[in-house]
């Protein structure tokens, strides 16, 4: 499991510091390790699987001091009787029961996940991405159904699609085409001549009306075939010439969010659905953005869920560091 954990994360660039493969922990435990890995500067974030807990008051007594430090990601296994008498017959760990474990997560500040693929995605996305300062979303994108659809799964998640201001209305009305209907999400309707998401993302970030921002399809210059090779105009145009520019534009495009992440210190979670073919294409522009430590999410789900643990974590220790 280790080996797939750390396989997830290089698959979005993402590498590891250190792994430990437990085993049955017949000298070393979890509290030690994490005791460690607190520590350890070449480490931001802890990735823990664990079937069970062998020291209950020292485990808690670790999570906790550790999570005021860095964030632990924990997925736990064992949850239902099945799981319960595997991990049993696989370590010969006792599982426990799954609220008190949960109890503990809560008390201790682990974010805990369900998922393989939700414990590599959300541990990618605590690296670095700035600190919400609460839960007010903002949803910036350039179709209408994928805003409801991030609306609808920020609600459920506990999230809140926060009302724009007046005056933030106004500043957009002025840059998006006249049947923009305004609100968040903030949805640019196609407006071809009209205000790019470069433009829109300063005023919803300046704006004090949300405290994160998700923004939804990036990368698209990737998404469209090669019309040098396939289009009837070929031998009329410079097509090649084109698709270069496109391809320019959108890693210009990328540097400009990584660069308002850093200087504005504002979470922006990117979304495309191209991502997990990066690397295997070379997509320069989303290559970038994720060796530059920004993770940009396959899907609309798994970049709020992973936003919502972000936000717990770090409302969870600012409340007891300030």
């Amino acid at each position: 499991l280790l080996t797939w954990l750390a396989q997830g994360l290089e698959y979005y660039g993402f590498g590891i510091s250190k792994g430990v493969s437990a085993g049955n922990m017949a000298v070393l435990n979890w509290s030690d390790y994490l005791w460690y890995f607190a520590k350890d500067p070449d480490t931001k974030v802890i990735l823990l699987y664990i079937e069970g807990i062998p020291e209950g008051r020292n485990f808690i007594e670790s999570a906790y001091e550790t999570s005021l430090k860095k964030p632990i990601v924990v997925l736990k296994t064992g949850r239902t009787k099945a799981g319960v008498r595997a991990a049993r017959s696989h370590t010969g760990v006792m599982a426990g029961e799954d609220k008190i474990f949960q109890a503990i997560c809560t008390q201790t500040g682990m974010i805990r996940v369900r998922t393989m693929e939700d414990a590599i995605v959300v541990s990618a996305g605590l690296v670095a991405t700035p600190a919400p300062k609460g839960k007010r979303v903002g949803i910036l994108t350039g179709g209408g159904g994928m805003g409801v659809m991030a609306a609808d799964y920020c609600e459920e998640q506990g999230l809140e699609v926060a009302p724009l201001s007046s005056t933030t209305i106004g500043k957009l009305k002025e840059m998006l085409p006249p049947w923009w209907v305004p609100g968040n999400p903030v949805d640019l309707v196609a407006g071809i001549g009209y205000a790019s998401p470069r433009q829109v993302m300063p005023i919803l970030i300046e704006s004090g009306d949300i405290d994160s921002l998700l923004l939804i399809g990036i990368g698209w210059a990737h998404t469209i075939p090669d019309l040098a090779k396939i289009s009837p105009l070929k031998d009329f145009l410079d097509l090649e010439r084109f698709d270069q520019q496109r391809k320019e534009a959108d890693l210009r495009y990328c540097r400009i969010i990584r660069g308002m992440i850093q200087d504005y210190n504002f979470p922006i979670l990117p979304v495309s659905t191209i991502i997990q073919q990066a690397f295997a294409r070379n997509l320069e522009s989303l290559v970038e953005l994720l060796l530059s430590e920004v993770m940009v999410y396959p899907n609309i789900e798994l970049a709020i869920r992973s936003l919502k643990a972000i936000t717990e974590y770090h409302l969870w220790r600012r409340t007891r560091v300030g």
